[in-house]
């Protein structure tokens, strides 16, 4: 998985799926998943999923980059 390894642990991982069902969304989130979207998808909520992600992987670099020195 993504999340185990030390240089992609941060790395979003968006999901664009057909299955809707509760459970289905739920074993997504579980596996790993940092957001779940289904189809069919709008496209002002991926962009706008994505730009958070971006925004916030933005940040999370800044601040590490700062704390190195």
């Amino acid at each position: 998985m993504l999340q185990q390894l030390p240089e992609t642990r941060h790395t979003p991982i968006i999901a664009l799926s057909a299955k809707v069902l509760k459970y289905e969304i739920e074993a997504g989130m579980k596996a790993g998943f940092t957001s779940y979207l289904t189809k069919p998808v709008h496209s002002n909520e991926l962009l706008s999923t994505v730009e958070k992600y971006c925004t916030a992987s933005f940040t999370f670099q800044k601040i590490a980059h700062n704390a190195r020195g």
